[in-house]
């Protein structure tokens, strides 16, 4: 998609691949597929969502303290 600008069904079509064929070699897909097991994406995906969801309750209209010098000096 990065090279051709096209989905892979609009890939096959304009190169005349049967859309039974892979787009990528066996190898290359089983490497993938070991690599998304160790990462685990779907899991940080989870902990990501729930990170902005715990920021979005939080209210905007409370300030933070300020980390620095205090104000009366």
């Amino acid at each position: 998609m990065r090279i051709h600008n096209l989905n892979p069904r609009s890939y096959r079509a304009k190169y005349g691949i049967p859309s039974t064929q892979p787009l990528s070699s066996r190898k290359a897909t089983a490497r993938r597929r070991e690599l998304a097991q160790q990462i685990r994406p779907w899991e940080q995906a989870i902990s990501k969502r729930a990170t902005a969801q715990t920021k979005a309750k939080r209210p905007k209209n409370v300030s933070k303290p300020s980390r620095g010098r205090a104000a009366s000096q």
